[in-house]
This record gives C-alpha cells, structure tokens and sequence, in this order.
C-alpha cells in the first residue's frame, strides 16, 4: 500500500468525500496522516449515517406531529361550533 497519489488528493480536496482513503504501512509523519485521514473518513461516514437515521426519525415524528394538530384544530372547530350552537339556543326565548 502506498501513499495518496496527486490525483487522489485533489479529488478529495474538490469536495468528493466518499473517496475511500487507502490506509498504509508507511511509519513516517505522511504514512500517518494517511491512516489518520482514513480512520476520520470512516468515523465521519458513520457519523453522517447516523445524522441521516436521527433525520428520518425526525421527518417521521414531525408527520405524525402534524396529523395530530390538524386532528386538534378538527376538534377545537367542533367544540367551538358546539358552544356557539348552545349559547344560541340559551338566547331563545323559552316557549311554553
């Protein structure tokens, strides 16, 4: 295993992340920040994974959020229509 090439490097510098990053069996300061750079592209991965998990709960949640106010604006409607309905009905002269 060598080092990153040139070309390696500057895809990765464009922004293209999910180029894996060979590790290496170099000990030296540039074999090590190889290792390092693929140990912290893993993590990151994981990372973003568990970003995109906790999101997906979050969109469910929110969903099921929403129905449940619409379900109590529903509700606040009925109640409202129901106590309009009776206060005209107490303003009715009462017939014997």
């Amino acid at each position: 295993m060598g080092y990153l090439r040139c070309a390696d490097t500057a895809s990765i510098a464009d922004g293209h992340l999910n180029e894996p990053i060979p590790d290496t069996n170099h000990k030296d300061e540039i074999g090590q920040l190889q290792n390092s750079l693929s140990k912290m592209q893993l993590s990151l991965a994981d990372y973003m994974n568990e970003m995109r998990q906790k999101q997906d709960t979050l969109n469910r949640q929110n969903a099921r959020l929403e129905e449940a106010y619409s379900e109590a604006q529903e509700y606040e409607r009925i109640k409202d229509k129901f106590l309009h309905d009776m206060t005209s009905q107490m303003t009715k002269p009462v017939e014997c």
